[in-house]
């Protein structure tokens, strides 16, 4: 489900929804970079055959094609975007800020502004990406630490985040960042399995 930040009460359901973050100040790699990017990721994906299986090699081929969906990802993430496709458009932004900044709201105000400033200038000239409306969703994270940071500070910026931006479209994200106790307690990092396959070694 997405909830509109404008109207809160309008929720959306979304089947199969994919969340692609971007830095929105980067630049798609170069044409060279990208084949290599596109030869990589079949590569790593394609059929493996069995020489001693009893169906033929052209059967063991024809059976899969797992490399397929891992290129088309990848590159509708790499293509460039334009102006009659909306496949890349980009729906909001996410604005993240520490609470070890010494001023996390001047810092989302300023976040915001080069936010505006790059999808309303010529800054978006370069045709990276673009927006798929000029009323871009915002929603802003206040990340915390809870091994090195006040509490009550985290808080108490919350607090001011949701009475400026807003109650949905404001959350406080806490961490730990400290060593485990234990090594058997370490929690399987959870990020992975949901990764394209080339964003790790490529991008």
């Amino acid at each position: 489900q997405i909830r509109d930040p404008v109207n809160p009460n309008i929720i959306v359901n979304i089947k199969k929804w994919k969340i692609r973050v971007v830095d929105i100040q980067s630049s798609l790699p170069p044409t060279v970079l990208v084949n290599h990017i596109l030869h990589d990721v079949v590569n790593k994906l394609a059929t493996k055959v069995d020489m001693k299986s009893r169906f033929s090699v052209e059967k063991q081929m024809k059976a899969t094609a797992p490399w397929y969906e891992a290129y088309r990802d990848c590159y509708l993430q790499l293509l460039h975007p334009v102006r009659h496709e909306f496949i890349r458009d980009f729906l909001a932004c996410i604005f993240v800020v520490s609470t070890k900044h010494p001023d996390p709201m001047q810092a989302f105000a300023a976040l915001v502004s080069r936010q505006n400033s790059i999808q309303n200038s010529n800054e978006n000239s370069k045709k990276t990406y673009n927006w798929f409306s000029d009323n871009t969703f915002k929603y802003y994270l206040l990340l915390h630490d809870n091994i090195d940071g006040s509490d009550k500070k985290a808080e108490s910026v919350y607090e001011s985040m949701k009475i400026a931006y807003g109650s949905s479209t404001c959350f406080l994200l806490k961490i730990n960042s400290g060593p485990s106790a234990s090594m058997d307690k370490l929690v399987k990092d959870p990020w992975t399995p949901h990764m394209y396959p080339f964003w790790e070694e490529n991008l």
